[in-house]
């Protein structure tokens, strides 16, 4: 199979995921259906229900079991998009369409919260997106 198609195939599955939990999932779930689905009605119907149970599945972890839990889903979505891509390797651009939509969902309603638990010893620094480290003295006022 095209490492491409793999790749996509990857990405995919994780956008998918993570757009199960915003407010816009019902597009993205309609989408990953018909792609599912391959023009069969049976098929997308089916596909309609294992997208559901996986939802449920997500809303049902833990914070002790949401990474595994996410982790978990997304490999699966990941080799289901695989099988249909290796069939039907002419879906591919309805797969980019659905991890654009599944993008925009998860951009739109801000992105999965995701819990760290960090143990720092003395001079250790620890922090969330970016982080500026200066040493010396702070500038008069207290802050740049």
């Amino acid at each position: 199979m095209d490492p491409t198609l793999l790749v996509l195939a990857g990405a995919g599955g994780t956008a998918l995921v993570q757009a199960m939990v915003t407010d816009t999932w019902a597009a993205v779930r309609d989408s990953a259906a018909r792609l599912l689905g391959r023009g069969d009605a049976q098929r997308e119907s089916s596909a309609l229900v294992r997208l559901d149970a996986s939802r449920e599945t997500l809303r049902q972890a833990t914070p002790a079991t949401e990474e595994s839990v996410l982790a978990t889903q997304s490999a699966l979505w990941s080799g289901r998009f695989e099988a249909v891509l290796e069939e039907h390797p002419d879906r591919a651009a309805l797969l980019r369409s659905l991890l654009s939509l599944a993008e925009e969902a998860v951009g739109a309603h801000g992105s999965r919260v995701h819990t760290q638990h960090i143990s720092a010893a003395r001079d250790a620094y620890v922090a969330g997106r970016d982080q500026t480290v200066r040493f010396g003295r702070l500038p008069e006022g207290g802050h740049d």
